[in-house]
């Protein structure tokens, strides 16, 4: 209910007021009454219940009504004001709207007008409080999605996608001279057998423990490194620090002064929970929008754990000036196998893994132990790009649950690679299995989608936010599905539907068109006689 005060200093007038109107029906109630201004005042510091609405006339004595109405305005009262006054003076209207009084009536007044100003100021106050709540909600929903919205947000700036606005949006401050990842994996730590008894508790456990580690390193960082920097929950075993300097570093010195308060981390993690963590760091950068490079250096950097061991502190730098001997001789190769994983063509894997054992073979210049790390490189790169993707090869292979291991006792070029081919096409056959049903469900939303909103634009953009592509990816899918473009698929649905509705008595081919997503009716007519072969009248 909102609450009224009556001030007026005729009695009569007050009592009139309160019976002459069914103040409940309008959801008011008469919570007091004065005399006068001053009355008022001392009236409202006495009230339990805060005062909506005052209806007070204009002279009275000791306090007038605009003085009241002043001496409420300095006290921050927000209620609303109806001037009920015999007096029709000039200077009162322009006081009025000085002070935006609600309503201005004058004496004598009538029960049809008083109900129609109590009936608009209560509609009034109805409106802003639905308008109160729906703010409340959104701003509600905002502080319930902020968490979500800045792992976005980071994960973004580590695609290589800076959101300026979205940042300003959350409060996020990253202000520095350079920009700088680490990846901190956790090692060894596998997920649940999915076979073993009672896989739920012991899957909680393990990410219960990963989030115990990434509580220990933050806090451990935050006491012994000397930078402000951010944690990104990468996936279940790794996460991301983004340091950020105050001053640029040299090249080559990005993992100077990390080496200690790393070392004391690996140090604490291991006592306190017998697991190790190993730290990649990327290079640092002078901007936000390379951020994306120095993570994609960590990750390069992560990759040569395999050369370092579990527990290793290893920055890019490092890989930079060690792997030309040996890493370099396959690099194209090596990138087209992540292509053929990614774009899921085991004919591409078969034949670049057939291409790279040719070469071994033939060359006869490659040491055995180069082809025993080779192999291991090849098995390293898949094992990365399904630990990108939330999988692992053991999983994938179950045949193969040391697949590194193996390849090291295999005793020819011949048998390893055999063994490289059969893994790596079982990966691929693994993600296109996966990937068919996926791909189904989101060609048949986005067809769904078309055919129910031909009324309006469709683009293929708006529909690959929609289902979280690329809008390059989206029509190669949707041409790969369906056997047509999606522009002419478009095109095509338009058509047969408008060819529906102009079979239809009464129809007008301006409102067909209109139905059919096209707003000029010429242009329809143009586009449907290319496709029909006939005008829309004529057909």
């Amino acid at each position: 209910m909102l609450n009224m005060l009556i001030v007026d200093d005729e009695s009569f007038v007050i009592e009139g007021l309160k019976h002459a109107v069914d103040w409940s029906l309008y959801g008011i109630r008469i919570a007091g009454e004065a005399n006068n201004g001053a009355e008022a005042l001392e009236l409202l510091d006495t009230l339990d219940k805060p005062i909506d609405i005052i209806m007070t006339d204009v002279r009275m004595p000791i306090m007038d009504g605009f003085g009241l109405i002043e001496r409420l305005n300095e006290r921050g009262h927000r209620c609303k004001i109806i001037v009920l006054t015999g007096h029709e003076e000039f200077d009162y209207a322009k006081k009025a709207i000085r002070y935006r009084i609600f309503e201005y009536l004058l004496k004598p007044v009538t029960l049809d007008k008083i109900e129609e100003t109590v009936s608009r100021l209560s509609a009034e106050f109805r409106e802003e409080n639905e308008k109160q709540r729906r703010l409340h909600d959104m701003e509600k929903k905002l502080q319930q999605s902020l968490p979500l919205l800045e792992e976005r947000f980071y994960f973004n700036l580590l695609s290589g996608i800076y959101q300026q606005d979205m940042q300003a949006l959350l409060g996020i401050k990253l202000h520095a001279a350079a920009y700088q990842t680490i990846i901190v994996q956790i090692d060894n730590l596998k997920p649940a057998d999915p076979s073993a008894v009672h896989t739920a508790d012991i899957e909680r456990q393990r990410q219960l423990l990963s989030l115990t580690i990434q509580h220990m390193v933050s806090e451990s960082l935050a006491e012994h490194l000397p930078l402000p920097f951010s944690v990104v929950v990468y996936n279940s075993t790794d996460f991301v620090l983004l340091l950020q300097h105050q001053a640029a570093l040299p090249t080559g010195s990005e993992g100077e002064g990390l080496q200690p308060p790393f070392s004391a981390v690996q140090d604490l993690v291991q006592r306190e929970t017998g697991l190790t963590v190993s730290f990649a760091i990327g290079r640092a950068y002078d901007s936000l929008q390379r951020v994306a490079k120095s993570f994609h250096e960590a990750q390069e950097a992560l990759k040569h754990k395999l050369y370092y061991g579990n527990g290793c502190i290893v920055s890019y730098s490092d890989i930079e000036v060690n792997q030309g001997h040996y890493l370099d001789s396959f690099r194209q190769a090596k990138d087209q196998l992540v292509d053929a994983i990614q774009i899921r063509d085991a004919k591409l894997s078969t034949q670049v893994l057939s291409t790279i054992q040719s070469t071994l073979e033939k060359e006869k210049k490659y040491g055995i132990p180069y082809i025993r790390t080779l192999s291991m490189e090849l098995v390293l790169i898949a094992s990365l790009v399904l630990h990108e993707k939330g999988d692992h090869l053991a999983d994938i292979c179950p045949g193969h649950p040391d697949l590194l291991g193996e390849v090291q006792q295999l005793g020819t070029v011949a048998d390893i690679f055999d063994t490289l081919r059969a893994a790596y096409t079982a990966i691929i056959q693994h993600y296109e299995q996966k990937g068919a049903s996926r791909n189904r469900d989101i060609i048949h939303f986005v067809r769904t989608y078309m055919a129910e909103h031909l009324d309006q634009e469709i683009k293929l953009d708006d529909l690959a936010q929609l289902v979280y592509l690329t809008p390059n990816y989206l029509g190669y899918l949707f041409k790969e599905t369906v056997g047509m473009g999606f522009s002419s698929y478009l095109m095509q649905l338009r058509m047969e539907h408008a060819k529906t509705l102009l079979t239809k008595p009464g129809s007008r081919i301006y409102e067909v068109a209109a139905s059919v997503g096209y707003k000029n009716a010429h242009y329809f007519s143009k586009i449907f006689k290319e496709y029909t072969g006939v005008t829309p009248s004529e057909y």
